[in-house]
């Protein structure tokens, strides 16, 4: 799996390690890290070592980034422990580390003092231990800082010798990287209000006008100097290992001062696992592990098997997409509208086996769900469409169950917080939670207003029901380049609106004298109208928002109300097949 440089920086063509990587017979996917030994030859480029790590089909590369992703619990930090450990069997001139540590402290005056060769520094890893951590972080900022001093006193004492030499001071300063403008300009680049300066003979933080010991920077400014600062330093041709920077550094600040460093530092590669997804977009790595799960095989010496893919750049999979692929384990369910976080729980508890994501409109998760069916690096994951139910034909939608895409039996998700037995539930809770009528009188006060509140919103109603309908049939009118340019196409069918309206009208009509006032709450088409708001406001609830939070409460808790409106909603919500 690893190999290691000379002191010189001459690789050694094949060395034995005790940490290597084998694949699983019975699963071609999975990788078990840990013995027996085993030998890799290491490449050297022309002109620089072409240094590369093997973990059979992942290639960790100098001058390249990769990102080790995944949810909660998988094994990222076991796997980047494993890598970093493996990176010149963890010699410091190969690699440097950062681990998911909890907090950095120091004093000022002890950086002036205390400095720590790396060379020498070596992680101890408790082997029964699954959480890991640097327990260095102290210690790990004060030899930054040191190193950070070191390196431009050396560089300003080259720049005298130089000019002493003949050289003039724009050539000379051209050549040199100064340590600290680096660093400030990568704290610039974070939208960091702080600025590095030498003072003293020692490093000091300015922020406006006030100059101040670097002891007195938050946690989150001490731990993007660490990073910053070890990044500048590093040896040409090294890695750079960081787990979890969202650990110390706000997502605000860590795409921007991440990406500012590995831009400045193409010499080096970079190794991160993160959480944050949104990373990924400021990085744009050219390797990206989702590592799914992993299982712990033995604890000392620990090994573990690793379920994960290497996933490649596609253009039909937008990045919001991948990033919530990366989050999953299994399975994914995208769904229509851009839903709040209440919808979303709602969608979580009917399908408890899914990772629910709001993917926009009806065709960008029919598009998307057939892409990443299709899409090789997916291979391993479920990925299904969940689409409202806004006037479908029956034989629209077994077609579109045909490709793993269902329809909700109510026009939006808004309609199934306000069915029936939910009603009924919810007026009972109504009664012992806020006193006054009993649940049955909140029912018959409900239906007895209910025309009014439908009749006022009834424009609104119709209107949302004609423009549903004309983007429907633009939908199905669409026209693309591929059939343009074959001539395929040529011309677009007008959209009657005239003719829309006059269904919808009579779609309404329908509606509201068919049965029981409630039953319409089902069929009309209520989102972003004033209906939900004036039904549940007459249950006594503030907001339909407050409603829907009451309603989840009920579900989560497990009351007994909760499931039976739990049992109710699975009983009509569309089952969802891999």
């Amino acid at each position: 799996m690893l190999f290691s440089p000379t002191t010189s920086y001459e690789l050694r063509p094949s060395v034995e390690y005790n940490c290597v990587v084998r694949k699983t017979p019975s699963d071609p996917q999975a990788l078990t890290l840990g013995p027996p030994r085993q030998q890799v030859k290491a490449q050297i480029g022309s002109s620089v070592f072409a240094l590369e790590i093997e973990i059979e089909n992942i290639s960790l590369r100098l001058r390249e980034t990769m990102v080790i992703a995944g949810p909660n619990g998988v094994g990222k930090s076991a796997l980047l422990s494993e890598i970093a450990r493996g990176i010149g069997n963890g010699q410091s001139e190969i690699v440097e580390t950062f681990f998911g540590s909890r907090q950095i402290q120091f004093q000022n005056e002890e950086v002036d003092q205390v400095g720590q060769n790396l060379k020498h520094f070596q992680l101890q890893l408790n082997s029964n231990v699954t959480r890991y951590r640097h327990p260095w972080g102290e210690q790990h900022l004060k030899s930054v800082v040191r190193r950070v001093l070191n390196q431009d006193s050396q560089t300003n004492s080259d720049m005298i010798d130089q000019m002493e030499k003949g050289a003039t001071p724009q050539s000379v300063l051209g050549n040199k990287m100064r340590t600290i403008k680096a660093i400030n300009a990568a704290f610039a680049s974070a939208r960091l209000p702080v600025q590095f300066c030498l003072e003293d003979g020692g490093l000091r933080a300015r922020r406006g006008q006030a100059t101040y010991n670097i002891d007195r920077l938050s946690d989150g400014e001490r731990a993007a100097l660490l990073v910053a600062g070890a990044v500048l330093i590093r040896p040409k041709d090294s890695f750079i290992v960081i787990d979890e920077p969202e650990r110390h550094l706000n997502p605000a600040i860590s795409g921007p001062l991440l990406s500012a460093l590995v831009r400045v530092r193409p010499d080096l590669g970079f190794i991160f696992s993160t959480h944050d997804l949104n990373l990924l977009s400021w990085l744009q790595p050219q390797t990206i592990i989702h590592l799914r799960n992993s299982d712990l095989i033995t604890e000392n010496p620990e090994q573990r098997r690793y379920d994960y893919s290497v996933l490649t750049h596609t253009d039909d999979v937008p990045d919001a997409l991948k990033f919530a692929i990366l989050g999953t384990r299994k399975s994914l369910l995208l769904v229509e509208g851009t839903a709040t976080s209440e919808d979303q729980a709602l969608y979580g508890h009917l399908y408890p086996d899914w990772s629910i994501v709001a993917n926009g409109s009806c065709e960008a998760v029919v598009s998307h769900v057939k892409a990443i069916s299709k899409h090789r690096d997916y291979h391993w994951l479920r990925v299904a469409g969940l689409i409202d139910g806004d006037g479908r034909s029956s034989d629209e939608t077994q077609m579109l169950a045909a490709e793993n895409i269902y329809t909700l039996p109510v026009p939006t998700i808004e309609n199934l917080f306000l069915h029936p037995i939910v009603l009924a539930q919810m007026t009972d809770g109504a009664h012992e939670w806020f006193g006054g009528p009993t649940g049955p009188e909140r029912i018959a006060a409900i239906e007895a207003a209910l025309f009014n509140i439908i009749d006022r919103a009834k424009d609104d109603i119709i209107a949302r029901r004609v423009v549903w309908m004309a983007q429907h049939v633009a939908a199905k009118n669409m026209v693309s380049v591929r059939d343009v340019r074959k001539g395929l196409a040529t011309q677009v069918p007008a959209v009657d609106l005239i003719t829309l309206r006059k269904q919808a009208e009579t779609e309404f009509g329908h509606a509201v004298s068919a049965g029981p006032m409630i039953s319409t709450l089902q069929v009309l088409p209520i989102k972003a109208t004033a209906v939900p708001s004036h039904v549940v406001t007459s249950l006594g609830f503030k907001s339909f928002n407050d409603y829907k939070t009451a309603v989840l409460r009920q579900i989560e808790t497990e009351s007994p109300r909760g499931k039976v409106i739990k049992a109710a909603l699975q009983s009509i919500a569309p089952q969802v097949h891999s």
